[in-house]
C-alpha cells in the first residue's frame, strides 16, 4: 500500500524538529528544510538523535540516508557526547530510531549505522549512477575527520549537487580550515554556522 505523505509547512517542520535534542538553531533548520524541499537523494553525515534529520526528512520529496555510528565523538566530551560514552551507542541509536520512527516507517528515511567512510562505500552502490543531490556533513569535528568526509561524500555528489555542513565557526576552527582547504574560498556561509557550495 502506498503511503500518502502529508505536506507540512516549513514552520511546522521546524516545530517538529526542535522537540528533539540537538545543536541546530531554528534558522539553520529552516535553511536545511528549504534546501531539501527541492532535492530527492540526500545524505546526512552525523545524525545524533535526529533533530536535523527530522527537518531534512520532513521537507524532502525523496529520501534521506542518515549516516552515523551513534558512538559520539572521542574528541568532544561535553554533556551530550558524554552520554554516548555512558549510555552506549545502542541506547543512542534506539533513541534516534524512536524520534524518527514515522519517517523510517514511511520510507523517506534510511538509517545507516556505519562509520562515515564505510557508509560512503555502501552509498556509492545505492545511489549509482545518479549520485546524491545534497550532502549535509555534521559528523566528526576534527580537521582530519571533516576533510575525510568532504572528500568521500563529494565523490558521491551528482552534477549540480549541494554540499553543505555545520560548525563553520572562526576561520581557525578545525571545521572551517578543513572546509576551506578542500573547497576553496567560493563557499557560502550562514545562516548560523552552516557552510555550503553548489558543485558544478
Amino acid at each position: 500500500m502506498k503511503v500518502v505523505r502529508t505536506q507540512l509547512t516549513i514552520d511546522e517542520i521546524i516545530r517538529a524538529a526542535v522537540l528533539i535534542d540537538g545543536w541546530m538553531s531554528d534558522d539553520e533548520l529552516r535553511w536545511l528544510a528549504e534546501q531539501t524541499s527541492r532535492r530527492s537523494h540526500v545524505i546526512e553525515v552525523g545524525s545524533w538523535k535526529g533533530r536535523s534529520t527530522t527537518a531534512l526528512a520532513l521537507a524532502t520529496p525523496g529520501r534521506i540516508y542518515a549516516v552515523d555510528h551513534w558512538q559520539g565523538s572521542a574528541t568532544e566530551r561535553d554533556s551530550w557526547h558524554r552520554e554516548a560514552a555512558e549510555s552506549g551507542a545502542d541506547a543512542l541509536f534506539h533513541a534516534f530510531c524512536k524520534n524518527v520512527a514515522s519517517l523510517i516507517g514511511d520510507g523517506r528515511l534510511v538509517p545507516i549505522r556505519l562509520p562515515s567512510a564505510t557508509a560512503a562505500d555502501a552509498l556509492r552502490e545505492i545511489l549509482s549512477p545518479r549520485g546524491a543531490d545534497m550532502v549535509f556533513i555534521d559528523g566528526g569535528h576534527t580537521y582530519e575527520e571533516v576533510k575525510a568526509d568532504i572528500e568521500a561524500y563529494k565523490a558521491l555528489c551528482g552534477q549540480g549537487a549541494l554540499l553543505c555542513g555545520h560548525d563553520f565557526h572562526s576561520p581557525n576552527h578545525p571545521v572551517a580550515r578543513a572546509v576551506t582547504d578542500c573547497l576553496g574560498p567560493s563557499i557560502t556561509l550562514g545562516p548560523g554556522s552552516l557552510w555550503s557550495i553548489c558543485l558544478p
